[in-house]
């Protein structure tokens, strides 16, 4: 029996395989791959001692890793839904990196529990 439009507009077809040129997909995949090994390497910092601190400066390069991979999505992803997905995580992940890196060399503990009193 088929599916009710309800039932439909909850399960909707699942895309179809893409069809890029062998050198779009091998470009698409040079890009995530590079960007993945550069977030992974720039997030091993050396630990500071203090893990708010640590945190921040982790979080830094793996949200700049988000907007890397959701950069080439832009470039080669068809898909509607993904691509606005990805125009999202380079908002939101662009916003999150800024305020890390404004965070982390400022970092202290003291700071946060003055504010807090």
């Amino acid at each position: 029996m088929p599916p009710s439009a309800a039932e439909d507009s909850h399960n909707p077809p699942p895309e179809l395989p893409a069809t890029l040129p062998a050198d779009h997909l091998a470009a698409f995949n040079k890009l995530m791959s590079s960007s993945m090994e550069r977030m992974h390497t720039d997030m091993m910092v050396a630990p500071s001692g203090d893990p708010d601190r640590d945190f921040a400066r982790m979080m830094i390069p793996h949200h700049q890793g988000a907007v890397d991979m959701a950069k080439a999505e832009l470039i080669y992803g068809r898909n509607k839904v993904l691509r606005r997905l990805a125009q999202g995580i380079i908002v939101s992940s662009s916003r999150r990196s800024r305020l890390c890196a404004a965070l982390s060399p400022i970092w202290s503990p003291l700071a946060v529990d003055d504010a807090n009193t």
